[in-house]
């Protein structure tokens, strides 16, 4: 099944407000100034992490904090001065090259193994996780409290478009070059219900025909997908599950008060939605979508509390609030500190260079692999070219028999004789 694809428009004030945040307007605030230690500041590159930034960032702009935003391309320097907080959204980035008056702080959101093996993880001033089985394993590396922060949602960007759900199944799932086990599932489901997949380097997976698969969805236009669909189907990754890290795709999607289905009951009851529909195969997939295709009034009731908890509970506003104690520690703890560990710098040092040389190798990479495909599709035309010319040559050979027959001999002798009469 093949579906519209008009999207309604966010309000541009959200959009341009999301970019005055990025772009570094918003840098300074009565309260002091954070910086996301983020893989980009460009918000169409589809990252993760930024939206996630950019959404606790601006609830910390309403409260008086100044925010900005420091870009992977950037972690070889050395940042303003000026900066007292400094949130750190991916596990590698190493603080080494921060003043060392800046505060540091940890957010694991997802990746917790990874964030607990770090050798410098004590380095950090204060460590957020987003579950409560993370935060028992990092204290255990990190050995002081690390407070459970998960992520939240946008909830003046992520509201009921109030439009025909027109949309059926849908997820918003992007392949990061594993296989998703959701593949296998939706395509099953797909022989009963139309399904819907948008999501980053689908060309890479093995495409059902059954599943009506589209490009990644811009972030301002997530509302507008959500308000359209009948159900969302999340599929969280298992080095997440495995701690409890649920999605931004299930707060996001229940704000627009659109009922979710995820693969892991991990860490739902803490977020105040142990009721929410868990699959673990097809089948179970299936019944959950015949109980929400069409709803009955006690599921509509159900689905309509899920958004009200959502908005009430997890909206960035909320997390803003409840964080700002553990900014003014991590400040106030960083306060009058004059070095850093000469050893932490070198480190840092030493993995921008690898970085770096990355980037070269990727960027040399995509030159071979582009002139890989020029060399095949010349390659092509040589191809199509000889066969041309072999068409050709059958031709010029006949021509050059014909040229010592008879009858040429005789025609040519015509020829010239009607040539000189007209010349007459």
């Amino acid at each position: 099944m093949t579906v519209t694809t008009e999207q309604p428009t966010p309000t541009p004030d959200i959009s341009a407000h999301y970019r005055s945040l990025t772009s570094g307007e918003r840098a300074v605030g009565p309260r002091g100034t954070i910086m996301f230690c983020v893989s980009t500041a460009d918000l169409s590159e589809g990252k993760g992490d930024l939206y996630v930034a950019a959404g606790l960032a601006s609830a910390l702009s309403a409260e008086g904090w100044g925010v900005s935003f420091w870009p992977a391309e950037r972690w070889h320097e050395e940042p303003p001065v000026a900066t007292d907080v400094a949130v750190v959204m991916i596990e590698s980035f190493v603080p080494g090259l921060l003043p060392p008056s800046t505060a540091t702080i940890a957010w694991v959101r997802n990746w917790t193994a990874s964030w607990a093996r770090l050798p410098y993880l004590t380095e950090f001033d204060g460590v957020w996780a987003s579950s409560g089985l993370a935060s028992e394993h990092l204290e255990a590396r990190f050995g002081r409290p690390v407070p459970v922060v998960p992520i939240g949602v946008d909830d003046a960007l992520f509201v009921d478009p109030g439009v025909e759900r027109d949309l059926p199944i849908v997820t918003t799932a992007n392949f990061w070059g594993v296989e998703r086990r959701l593949r296998a599932v939706l395509d099953d489901l797909s022989d009963t219900h139309p399904v819907v997949w948008f999501g980053a380097n689908g060309a890479h997976l093995e495409r059902s025909p059954r599943i009506d698969h589209r490009d990644r969805v811009d972030f301002f236009d997530l509302p507008g997908v959500y308000g359209r669909s009948q159900l969302v189907v999340d599929d969280v990754i298992d080095p997440a599950a495995e701690f409890g890290s649920q999605n931004s795709r299930i707060f996001e999607a229940l704000s627009t008060g659109t009922p979710v289905t995820t693969n892991t009951s991990a860490g739902l009851a803490e977020l105040g939605l142990a009721h929410l529909p868990v699959f673990d195969d097809a089948n179970s997939l299936r019944q959950i979508v015949e109980r929400f295709i069409d709803p009955s009034p006690e599921q509509g009731h159900e689905v309509a509390e899920w958004t009200r908890l959502v908005r009430d509970r997890h909206s960035y506003a909320a997390r803003a609030r409840s964080v700002a104690p553990f900014l003014d520690e991590a400040i106030a703890g960083a306060r009058g500190r004059s070095s850093r560990s000469e050893m932490l710098r070198w480190i840092t040092v030493k993995q921008e260079e690898l970085r770096h040389a990355s980037r070269e190798r990727d960027g040399h990479l995509i030159t071979v692999r582009r002139l890989e495909r020029e060399a095949e599709a010349l390659a092509d035309t040589i191809g199509a070219l000889q066969g041309r010319l072999a068409e050709t040559v059958g031709p010029l050979e006949e021509l050059r028999e014909l040229k010592g027959s008879r009858a040429y001999t005789l025609l040519e002798r015509y020829r010239s004789v009607a040539s000189r009469a007209r010349g007459r």
